[in-house]
């Protein structure tokens, strides 16, 4: 935050910066903490006390919940099963990086079971199926290419619509075609 009020200044005071930096040792922390509306007990998360947002997101149908979580440094991406009732977490998939995990998405899709998410993890960012039981992880799609985002999820057809870039040689230029289509199961290539 700046403070252009002192007129004298040539260049506003600097008051607070928005984002920590390596070493810093007063870094605003979150713990997320879920709530009992019935019985109005609330239970503490501190595992995942992070200077970064962790993701919590409701199974459709279910009392349980994924939990995604960042590591500070963006180094280690973790998916997490959560189960309220018994306070037991699940860890489901994990994934770390030596330099960084960048744009990690997931979809959930319960009507299959199955995560649907994007991952740098063999050179290409590409798709593949977590299955929520069992823990297999089954790649989607293979190639010299970039899955940009996963974008629309037709869970009637099964038909996963991406937004993807394809190199072209000799040009630098990056194609991005809206609508590539694939099944689960089945690969794109």
């Amino acid at each position: 935050m700046l403070d252009w009020s002192i007129d004298s200044l040539y260049k506003p005071k600097l008051l607070s910066y928005y984002r920590g930096s390596p070493g810093d040792t007063d870094m605003v922390y979150m713990t997320p903490v879920v709530f009992n509306t019935a019985t109005g007990e609330a239970h503490r998360l501190d595992e995942f006390r992070n200077v970064n947002t962790v993701g919590f997101e409701w199974i459709p149908g279910s009392a349980k919940a994924i939990i995604y979580e960042r590591e500070r440094g963006y180094q280690k991406v973790n998916l997490y099963l959560y189960d309220p009732s018994t306070k037991a977490k699940e860890l489901l998939y994990t994934e770390s990086s030596p330099t960084n995990i960048d744009n990690f998405n997931y979809r959930l899709v319960s009507e299959w079971n199955q995560l649907i998410f994007t991952s740098e993890k063999d050179g290409w960012k590409q798709l593949y199926a977590l299955n929520l039981k069992d823990k297999k992880v089954t790649r989607l799609t293979q190639g010299d290419y970039y899955v940009n985002d996963i974008g629309l999820i037709n869970r009637k057809t099964g038909d996963i619509f991406l937004q993807q870039k394809e190199k072209r040689v000799p040009t630098p230029i990056m194609i991005l075609p809206i609508n590539s289509i694939l099944k689960p199961g089945k690969q794109l290539c």
